[in-house]
């Protein structure tokens, strides 16, 4: 029965290489010069298209397309074990690697020769935004500069860089969109591009560091508004640009306190710095200023104004709490200024508490401004 059996078994073996044999040699054959007829989308094999985004599915279509050695795309070599093969279509993702040289072909090598296609691919841009939590961060502190594409211009801590104007600081960590750094000494002073670079390019932040741009209240100095009780240099919190407003007391419920106010004709009015385009299309800027919450604004209500008059455009802002740290608050133009008019000798402006609740208030502002969204 064993030796029965053993034969039976080495015969099966036998077979099954034959046929494998055979198939590959078929298959081998049955290859022959490779021709591409058509590159599409995956969702959409039926249109040819002439390019595509870094990231995107395609297929090649066409015949004897078996035995492939190679693919590239320009110069970069696809994986292909994340590909699909066929003898008429190999389906694959455009690699999200910048080439060193653009051909806009493809170039695909089987053992029956080799067969370009034409293929344009857009490179995406390296996109800086700028700091993501404190956009006046002091040097020495560790800050995230956020973005997209820094994986793809390798931007790491071996080959990139943050320059804050024109001064270098090192990249501890980065990924697709955030890269983690030290804002440096030494600084000149005023608003300072953050340049990011990588070993294939480098982009400029859309929001400079210590940006000034259209700024209406920074308490350097004060120019006459009411609350100037509430500017100080102090060190509690640390400044972070100069003077800046520090509200320290407690605020009853509904009592009328205001922090910062004045209309267009206070002498010094910076309002009028302010583009008469943000005030005609608010839905295309920023509102934006520093704060520091030394205890929770957590009661109470903070109205922000901004416009012709203290009654036409004032925006509720919620609670919030930076838990001791200088942040940065962004809030669309337009959710305060919802009466858009434009005037060339400046507008009302107001930070004002008054609201339900008793707020036990350590809070500090500085570096309102309006600046365009990205």
């Amino acid at each position: 029965m064993k030796i029965i059996y053993s034969s039976i078994k080495f015969s099966f073996v036998m077979l099954i290489s034959a046929v494998l044999s055979v198939s590959c040699s078929d298959d081998e054959s049955g290859c022959g010069t490779p021709e591409i007829t058509r590159v599409s989308t995956a969702q959409n094999r039926a249109e040819a298209v002439a390019g595509g985004n870094m990231g995107d599915f395609i297929i090649i279509q066409g015949h004897d397309l078996c035995g492939v050695q190679s693919l590239r795309i320009n110069d970069v070599e696809v994986d292909l074990r994340q590909a699909f093969l066929t003898a008429t279509e190999i389906t694959l993702q455009i690699p999200r690697v910048v080439p060193k040289e653009v051909s806009n072909q493809i170039t695909l090598t089987t053992g029956g020769g080799t067969v370009t296609a034409s293929l344009e691919v857009s490179v995406p841009p390296l996109i800086v935004y700028g700091l993501a939590a404190n956009e006046y961060a002091l040097p020495g502190e560790v800050v995230v500069v956020k973005g997209a594409n820094f994986d793809l211009y390798a931007v790491t801590p071996e080959a990139g860089k943050v320059r804050f104007g024109g001064v270098s600081a090192d990249v501890i960590y980065s990924s697709y969109d955030s890269v983690v750094t030290v804002v440096p000494e030494g600084i000149p002073d005023g608003p300072a591009d953050i340049v990011v670079s990588g070993t294939y390019g480098e982009g400029t932040a859309v929001f400079p560091y210590r940006d000034n741009r259209a700024l209406l209240i920074s308490s350097d100095p004060w120019w006459g508004w009411w609350g100037s009780d509430y500017v100080t240099a102090g060190d509690t919190p640390p400044a972070i640009s100069g003077n800046y407003i520090h509200v320290k007391r407690e605020i009853g419920s509904w009592a009328w306190t205001e922090v910062v106010g004045g209309p267009n004709n206070v002498d010094g009015s910076t309002t009028k710095n302010i583009p008469a385009d943000a005030m005609q299309n608010p839905a295309n800027y920023l509102f934006k200023f520093e704060v520091n919450t030394l205890k929770p604004y957590n009661s109470n209500q903070i109205k922000l104004t901004l416009g012709e008059d203290n009654d036409a455009s004032t925006y509720l802002w919620p609670h919030y709490d930076s838990h001791g740290e200088w942040r940065t608050v962004s809030i669309p133009l337009n959710e305060i200024v919802k009466d858009p008019k434009v005037n060339p000798d400046g507008y009302f402006i107001r930070i004002l508490f008054h609201g339900d609740g008793t707020l036990d208030a350590d809070m500090a502002f500085d570096n309102v401004r309006v600046v365009p969204k990205p």
